[in-house]
């Protein structure tokens, strides 16, 4: 019986999360673990292709390094990237893109932003900061200052 209630006890504590963790962006949370951390070289985030691909129709989240918040990268089609902030502005969940709805849409609270910023519905006056993109090659860089 002891040996059953230790191994209860350690999957809740798998599970279990600090309530810090759960906090929006304004508790200074960190953003969740799915975001890959990248290099900041004069005040832009710089992902490179050949090493974390992001193939047609998908997104993916980045952490630039020694920042905080997240950078969602969509690419639209082959030749059309696009990045906004990626965590939600209304509950500081992770941001994801949908190809199929051409938006980007918070797991954690259902709210939805199209790639400049606005939202989706009208019940949300919160916009996304949308963040200009250039590409040299492989290379992407996301501007971060506003």
């Amino acid at each position: 019986m002891a040996d059953d209630a230790r191994s209860r006890r350690d999957l809740f504590r798998l599970f279990a999360r600090p309530l810090s963790n759960l906090a929006g962006r304004e508790g200074g949370a960190a953003p969740p673990p799915d975001a890959d951390e990248a290099p900041v070289e004069g005040g832009r985030l710089v992902v490179d292709l050949a090493l974390r691909p992001i193939p047609a129709g998908t997104g993916r989240r980045f952490r630039p390094a020694g920042g905080s918040g997240s950078v969602l990268v969509a690419c639209v089609s082959d030749a059309h990237l696009a990045a906004v902030d990626g965590d939600c502005p209304r509950c500081g969940g992770a941001l994801r893109y949908e190809a199929a709805r051409d938006a980007v849409l918070c797991g954690a609270c259902e709210t939805g932003f199209r790639l400049d910023g606005s939202p989706l519905g009208e019940d949300s006056r919160e916009r996304l900061r949308s963040l200009p993109v250039r590409r040299a090659g492989p290379r992407v860089e996301v501007e971060l200052a506003p």
